[in-house]
């Protein structure tokens, strides 16, 4: 099995023209992947086209999920979340899930919310990838009340039941970031995150064991990219992050590849 010194905690394989050969050259590149998928029909086809990689690649990983942008436009319905649950009993990798809440998906906010509940309830013991747009107390109230999360309890690698919670590109407010750190949630981070002030900021309040790294590419379904270009964007995202908290970028990346490695393969 080839070593990973980088991983990918959030990326769409399944968005490529050929899913198999972007998962083949991501290991070859020596990069570990978290690949979400946006409904779980996406995520049965992923497993199709990448059935001999998953079975020989120990550092990567398919998550079942339902993006509620498809919730809210109407596209994936109570049927495919009886479908979601269905895989979730199978497969310990949730993603990519949640709330989003901006003002165009607005008036489906109570359609994501059940949604999520139903989710959060049979996850437990499970790696979950969490999208969360001027939504995160909800979503932490939600987690919370299915026992996903608890103020103060160790959670991913120290827990005792395995679960983990990981915030996908976080966005929300300052209190909300230090409530799902007290939660012991983890955070992939992108280089949009770090494009912004209160970005920069939140990389330097969340705890060094709780950090990874995301390049949430391909952007789009049918759109190209390289395992290549996925590298330099990690490494870059652990420069600046070094940068920002005053560490050494070896060490940094090493222990943030520690993170990932103790989800990926716990």
């Amino acid at each position: 099995m080839t070593a990973c010194d980088l991983y990918d905690m959030h990326c769409h394989l399944a968005f490529s023209p050929d899913a198999r050969a972007s998962a083949v050259a991501m290991r070859q590149e020596r990069i570990g992947c978290f690949c979400a998928t946006v409904t779980p029909d996406e995520y049965r086809l992923a497993q199709l086209d990448m059935a001999d990689e998953l079975s020989r690649n120990d550092n990567l990983k398919l998550g079942v999920g339902l993006h509620p942008w498809w919730l809210s436009d109407g596209s994936c319905g109570s049927d495919a979340v009886d479908k979601l649950l269905s895989a979730i009993s199978q497969t310990r990798f949730v993603g990519e899930i949640g709330l989003d809440f901006a003002p165009r998906r607005a008036e489906s906010a109570q359609a994501q919310r059940t949604a999520f509940a139903r989710i959060a309830a049979a996850s437990r013991g499970k790696v979950l990838s969490v999208h969360a747009v001027k939504s995160a107390n909800v979503a932490l109230d939600l987690m919370e009340n299915v026992g996903l999360v608890s103020p103060g309890v160790p959670r991913g690698a120290e827990s005792a039941d395995d679960t983990a919670v990981i915030f996908h590109w976080f966005s929300g407010t300052g209190n909300e970031l230090a409530r799902a750190i007290d939660c012991g949630c983890y955070f992939s981070i992108n280089p949009r995150m770090l494009s912004t002030k209160r970005g920069r900021a939140y990389v330097q309040q969340i705890p060094e064991s709780k950090l990874l790294l995301e390049s949430d590419l391909p952007p789009a379904a049918g759109e190209t990219f390289s395992a290549q270009e996925v590298r330099s964007l990690l490494e870059s995202s652990v420069d600046r992050i070094a940068e920002l908290r005053g560490c050494r970028f070896d060490a940094l990346q090493e222990t943030i590849a520690n993170n990932s490695r103790a989800l990926i393969q716990g």
